[in-house]
């Protein structure tokens, strides 16, 4: 053998190695590429959880969105009198909810006078359209990826009681926030923030899909 053929060899030899010093340079650069997507991925859900949770505390922690959700819930019951409407309600901190109040207050158009003498009426229908915004506000944020469904899937019991009106005392009143909804806008984002829910309800889910979506 040649001092040629083994000067040969030996670049070979050292070129290889060079290519496997680049190769696992690259290896090195992509694992830690994946790892930077993969924590990049984790720290968006929880910053999405975080948002999510601020998001759905409200109707707990604000007494007018909470109101609304009592009035849906019971047909007929003593509810708490939200801070900011005991003035006008001459300082009563409770009122005898029904189911007839609440159909009463959700006519398209209230008189002026009968609202002059029965407040209550604008209580009633001032919490439930905070509600409504509350759930078109929730479907806007799904549009954006604020939040993801599963965690306000919880949203349909509510929307399932007004659609139909699950306390009405007649077949006609059933249907009594339907008209209020598309004059005010409410409509399609309620109704596609339901239709989201469903399809989420519906889909077939693994154990760890599962897990994730009922952890915050």
């Amino acid at each position: 053998m040649t001092f040629t053929t083994i000067s040969s060899q030996i670049e070979e030899a050292v070129m290889t190695t060079s290519e496997i010093v680049q190769l696992a340079t690259l290896i090195t650069v992509v694992v830690g590429l994946w790892k930077g997507i993969a924590e990049y991925k984790r720290s968006n859900r929880w910053k999405m959880a975080e948002f999510a949770a601020s998001h759905i505390s409200a109707l707990h922690d604000d007494d007018e969105l909470e109101f609304a959700c009592f009035l849906l819930e019971y047909q007929s019951a003593v509810l708490l009198v939200p801070e900011r409407y005991r003035a006008i309600l001459g300082g009563k901190e409770t009122i005898d909810h029904t189911a007839k109040k609440l159909e009463a207050a959700m006519v398209r158009i209230l008189d002026y006078a009968e609202v002059r003498s029965n407040p209550e009426l604008l209580l009633y229908r001032n919490t439930l359209d905070r509600l409504l915004g509350y759930f078109a506000e929730t479907n806007d944020m799904l549009d954006r990826r604020l939040i993801a469904v599963q965690h306000i899937a919880f949203c349909d019991y509510y929307i399932n009681r007004m659609l139909p009106f699950k306390h009405a005392t007649t077949k006609r009143t059933a249907d009594i926030f339907q008209p209020f909804m598309e004059e005010f806008g409410y409509w399609d984002q309620v109704c596609d923030l339901r239709g989201r829910i469903s399809a989420f309800r519906k889909a077939p889910k693994s154990l760890l899909q599962i897990s994730r979506a009922y952890s915050l």
